[in-house]
């Protein structure tokens, strides 16, 4: 079960709401595009009896002046906050030119934004990458600058997947509900050493997860703008993950004969 962590207020301001918001296994029958919340808890925010305030509702909130206060006045920049360390709280609600801010922050006062989230045991990188289920246009759109600045901080491996599914970055890429921006966010993550060839521990690679959570439509579309998945490994482990009498496997056996082809033709130019 894919899952992203979320966060909501409640009409009490020193409360929070936490969830896992799950995808449904690729094993099902129906396809994985729905979410469905598999566990909630509410929990207090406790004070800090120094600032009188919690460094983690702020971040949440995107007050960077008064988490950037609090931060100054000792408050710990490494510490867990409603179970959750402050680079992951930050990714919730945050624009992603904020969290870049947010994190700098935490840099700059010598905290650690790569330690681990807890409960899904992700890093900031690939927990950012599973809020592409559940976030807003805006999120998707721009996410390509937020996983940039992590690849470039040195602090990320673009190939961590998650323990629970051996899901990679581009599991959760393709299962964005904003279909259009795929093609790209592919093309950026592959560019950055995403390993189109990567596998989740069932054997799934991202452009099995596309055929069966998207369209026909959506994976021609991908396939038309992402030379990547044409790779001829890709579409061998992608077509056994398929039903035999499917549109989308007879269209990745055309994909797979042009490719073998293409590979037989540049043998015989050599």
């Amino acid at each position: 079960m894919l899952r992203a962590l979320v966060f909501e207020k409640t009409s009490n301001p020193n409360k929070l709401e936490r969830k896992h918001v799950s995808h449904r296994s690729l094993d099902d029958t129906d396809l994985p595009g729905d979410t469905a919340i598999t566990a909630t808890s509410k929990f207090t925010v406790v004070q800090d009896s120094t600032t009188g305030d919690d460094p983690g509702v702020l971040c949440y909130k995107g007050d960077l002046e008064g988490l950037r206060d609090l931060l100054s006045k000792g408050a710990d920049p490494n510490g867990i906050y409603q179970h959750y360390p402050l680079s992951i709280i930050a990714l919730q609600a945050q624009s992603t030119m904020k969290i870049i801010y947010t994190l700098q922050m935490i840099r700059a006062f010598n905290g650690k934004i790569e330690i681990r989230d807890p409960q899904l045991k992700r890093t900031v990188l690939l927990e950012s990458a599973s809020k592409l289920m559940i976030r807003e246009l805006d999120y998707v759109k721009n996410y390509p600058n937020l996983i940039q600045w992590l690849v470039e901080t040195n602090l990320f491996h673009i190939h961590e997947k998650d323990v629970d599914e051996g899901c990679g970055i581009l599991h959760f890429v393709v299962l964005t509900k904003h279909d259009k921006y795929i093609p790209s966010l592919l093309m950026k993550c592959i560019g950055l050493g995403a390993d189109p060839r990567s596998e989740d521990f069932k054997g799934y690679n991202a452009l099995a997860y596309i055929v069966k959570a998207k369209s026909l439509s959506t994976l021609m579309e991908i396939m038309d703008k992402v030379p990547p998945m044409r790779d001829i490994e890709v579409l061998q482990r992608a077509i056994a993950k398929t039903s035999w009498m499917s549109k989308k496997r007879s269209y990745l056996k055309r994909w797979l004969t042009l490719s073998k082809d293409c590979d037989l033709h540049r043998y015989h130019s050599i």
